[in-house]
């Protein structure tokens, strides 16, 4: 940064001598090096320098939504292999069991990670989390497989998934604390990356199916088939290695160093030094416990949005939405199943596209949006428990109710997270990001013990 000196000439119908004008690009204050006499009746503005270009944004949009699309892949490795931990244990329902520590283990992620971010940079905490992850998904199946049937198996494997799920919300936090401070597209973008996952690895599972079942004679392996399961255990933890190295090109990138650097840490003004070096050490003021409960009381209309949002996803997806009834005549269980899932996942995805336009809502918006969920999970319970009712009973209406409560499920996820830092300083956006992903945590946990709750009734 420096004053840079322009020569500026202005034309007029009177005579008047040119002058030199020094512009200071940090403060916008103009200097005149010497007095003319000049026409006052003439504006004299000087020309603004235009701002540095972001450089490598088509990668740090890639990275983003690559991140999101993998830093879940081993805990959806694990959702849709429940048959093969159900095989393994058997006195176990791992479609129960197995979610309670990932639903625990984000809540304490929510009273740790502001002291973490204190101590530790985004890149050691993205770092360590994807390390650890890989190594729990590597891990997963072979132990399953040596302790299996047995009550320490058992444990292990409820203990592994809390770690993987404390470094998944490690590392989900960290990335929208990061998003939260650049701006509302890469939010999207990574949150849209986190829906192609889901369905990435429940279509990658389905195709491994197919391929064994076919050069096993047409015949399905067994739910415990060792070689399936751990081939699929395999490909989330390339995914993982694949962000690993996709990580360290962005922490290299100028957009990161020339652009993120300058941005969340000012102290840094020559961009010949090590900026990477620098930055290990940002001088910041520390934040505690009080910081975020400040930073709660600015957007708690926000997150409380989020938690309820959640609540209405859990409650419905899958389970109420799952449970219309369709003739096997015009459809089979297994296709309605894999049709409503992959339906209400495009349709979610296409809602988070749409959440990135911020000119469109506010959080009014979505509180009505909130709103208008209720009726829609209404409608789920009346097609799953008075099936006969007329209009209810047709195939139509049931895939237009998904459609509908996917979109609005995509719009306020997006939408949430894009407002909630909104109301915050500068220094506190990060914070409130993560508050942001605690409401989405927390409303997930209570969405699922309510939803227990109808399958018991």
């Amino acid at each position: 940064m420096g004053v840079d000196n322009e020569n500026l000439k202005e034309e007029s119908c009177t005579d008047m001598s040119s002058s030199m004008i020094s512009v200071d690009d940090r403060t916008d204050v103009v200097q005149r090096t010497d007095e003319p006499e000049m026409d006052t009746s003439i504006s004299y503005i000087p020309r603004q320098p235009k701002p540095r270009r972001i450089r490598n944004d088509g990668f740090a949009v890639f990275y983003f939504m690559w991140i999101g699309m993998t830093i879940l892949s081993v805990w959806f490795a694990v959702m849709n292999s429940f048959s093969f931990f159900k095989a393994k244990f058997p006195k176990t329902d791992p479609k129960i069991d197995y979610p309670i520590p990932q639903h625990i283990a984000p809540i304490i992620v929510t009273f740790t990670i502001t002291h973490m971010s204190n101590s530790l940079t985004y890149n050691t905490r993205i770092l360590m989390s994807l390390v650890s992850m890989g190594i729990i998904g590597a891990l997963l199946p072979y132990l399953a497989h040596i302790f299996e049937n047995t009550s320490f198996g058992n444990i292990l494997m409820l203990v592994l998934l809390f770690v993987l799920g404390f470094f998944s919300n490690v590392c989900y936090s960290s990335i929208a604390g990061l998003t939260s401070q650049i701006d509302k597209k890469y939010t999207t973008y990574f949150l849209i990356g986190v829906g192609v996952g889901s369905l990435l690895m429940s279509f990658v599972r389905m195709a491994f199916d197919k391929v064994f079942k076919y050069f096993n004679g047409g015949v399905a392996l067994p739910a415990g088939d060792m070689t399936l399961n751990s081939l699929f255990f395999k490909f989330a933890v390339l995914l993982l290695i694949l962000t690993l190295m996709f990580h360290f090109a962005f922490m290299r990138s100028s957009f990161y160093t020339r652009y993120l650097r300058k941005r969340l840490y000012s102290v840094i003004e020559d961009f010949d030094v090590d900026l990477l070096k620098q930055a290990d050490n940002p001088e910041r003021e520390k934040r505690d416990f009080n910081t975020l409960l400040r930073v709660f009381k600015q957007t708690q209309v926000h997150i409380w949005l989020m938690v309820v949002a959640s609540i209405q996803q859990h409650i419905a997806y899958p389970g109420l939405m799952l449970m219309k009834p369709i003739s096997t005549s015009v459809m089979d269980p297994s296709d309605k199943s894999t049709s409503m899932i992959i339906t209400f996942s495009v349709f979610y995805i296409m809602g988070k596209k749409m959440g990135q336009f911020r000119q469109y809502y506010t959080k009014y918006t979505m509180l009505v949006l909130v709103q208008l969920r209720w009726v829609l999970i209404g409608f789920f319970y009346i097609q799953a428990y008075y099936p006969t009712w007329p209009i209810f009973n047709t195939l139509w209406f049931g895939y237009t109710n998904i459609l509908a409560f996917g979109i609005m499920m995509g719009i306020l996820n997006v939408g949430l997270f894009v407002l909630t830092p909104e109301p915050v300083s500068k220094e506190n956006k990060e914070l409130a990001g993560f508050l942001a992903v605690f409401g989405l945590n927390f409303g997930t946990l209570l969405g699922d013990v309510i939803a227990l709750v109808f399958e018991e009734h």
